[in-house]
């Protein structure tokens, strides 16, 4: 007992009991690769809050606390219920910090543990992660990380989307090295990992990737090492296993693969076309329209893209018509092309005829059909074509 205690690292403070002269801060309950989290209060207001600052042998590295401060802006830009509130920002000596909401400190990291989630509960945290994405998104913000440990709960089990701590804003420019991929490797898109740019499609891939793994109590990618794992996420599509597939409703499970397609131009357009997808509302959002959607042929490794049947246009006469059948329909067309091709065949029979009677061509009078124009005969016969074919 005694070299457990040794063995346990400790636990790290805050110089000062108070920052910004209001909030007074508590024990440590989180800490992050760049973050520690602290219980707090905010004397203020005199409420419970949560004070997220740099950790300290950070404070020396410029790009980190560019992040951090990237952070606090996205993230205040955002009100929403699915978004975890941002109150306050500010600095201690060198090390900056923000003020956020106080929630229980579960993730939905802590629940996926206990393997899969019921379909409706799938339903909620579809609900609650997609409207916080989908806000974040409507001003400007990706997310870039998006995974079960950025999933906070709250003291109902609601989910709200947090740290934004490499969040992209989309009119600042992105401080990194060249070439370093941010995010967690199991949950960034294939497009991330070869250098692509990071989109709002990326991020409902990583919801994708989350809802999936909810679902199925399993990570959609496993592999033994990094270099197994990006080889996994770049190639291997997870599927749904027959199980799966009789306990979810088939509208969740065909748009949670759709949001994990390799190829970003096969997701979602946006969070609401998905989170509707997901709830079998049909599309909501206009920018999906008439999306494109990868349909697997017979062929492995073949997509073929279909998009969906147009909506018929309501016909405009007073009464029904019913449709013959289809030999009907046949025979009519074959008659009416014969009636066309006789009329033809009439037509220059007696041009010719008149032509050997006098011996020389006989001018047609310009009245009867000008240059142009469709013979009387003819055109009779072709509106009776189409009236055939309209039938």
């Amino acid at each position: 007992m005694e070299r457990e205690r040794e063995a346990t690292p400790a636990q790290p403070t805050v110089p000062d009991v108070r920052l910004g002269g209001r909030y007074r801060v508590g024990p440590l309950i989180g800490r992050g690769g760049m973050a520690e989290v602290f219980d707090a209060y905010d004397e203020a207001l005199e409420r419970p809050v949560a004070v997220k600052r740099l950790r300290p042998e950070f404070g020396d590295d410029a790009d980190l606390r560019r992040r951090f401060a990237r952070e606090a802006r996205a993230a205040g830009r955002i009100t929403h219920p699915n978004v975890v509130a941002i109150y306050d920002v500010g600095e201690q000596g060198d090390v900056p910090y923000l003020v956020m909401e106080r929630l229980p400190g579960r993730t939905l990291h802590d629940e996926l543990a206990g393997g899969a989630v019921p379909p409706r509960r799938l339903r909620v945290l579809a609900t609650d992660i997609l409207g916080g994405l989908g806000a974040a998104h409507r001003c400007g913000i990706l997310h870039r990380d998006v995974k079960p440990a950025n999933v906070l709960l709250d003291e109902s089990d609601r989910a709200k989307v947090g740290d934004f701590g490499i969040a992209h804003v989309s009119d600042e420019l992105h401080h990194t090295s060249t070439g370093l991929v941010l995010g967690t490797l199991a949950y960034l898109p294939p497009e991330r990992l070869a250098g692509g740019a990071a989109t709002a499609a990326g991020d409902l891939y990583g919801a994708g990737v989350v809802l999936f793994e909810a679902a199925t109590g399993r990570a959609a990618f496993a592999a033994d090492s990094p270099l197994a794992l990006t080889h996994a996420v770049a190639h291997d599509t997870p599927g749904f296993g027959v199980e799966e597939r009789r306990r979810l409703d088939p509208g969740f499970a065909a748009a949670v693969e759709r949001a994990m397609a390799k190829d970003p131009d096969h997701r979602f357009a946006s969070a609401e076309a998905m989170l509707a997808a997901l709830l079998g509302e049909g599309r909501t959002d206009p920018d999906a329209a008439a999306p494109t959607v990868p349909v697997r042929t017979g062929l492995p490794r073949t997509e073929r893209l279909v998009a969906p049947t147009p909506a018929s246009t309501p016909t405009t006469r007073s009464e029904p018509v019913a449709r013959p059948d289809a030999p009907r329909r046949r025979r009519r067309l074959l008659l009416a092309v014969a009636v066309v091709l006789a009329a033809v065949a009439v037509t220059t029979a007696a041009l010719v005829t008149g032509s050997d009677r006098a011996g020389a061509p006989t001018p047609t009078p310009s009245t009867s059909t000008p240059a142009g124009s469709t013979p009387p005969q003819l055109g009779r016969a072709l509106d009776g074509l189409d009236r055939a074919i309209d039938r």
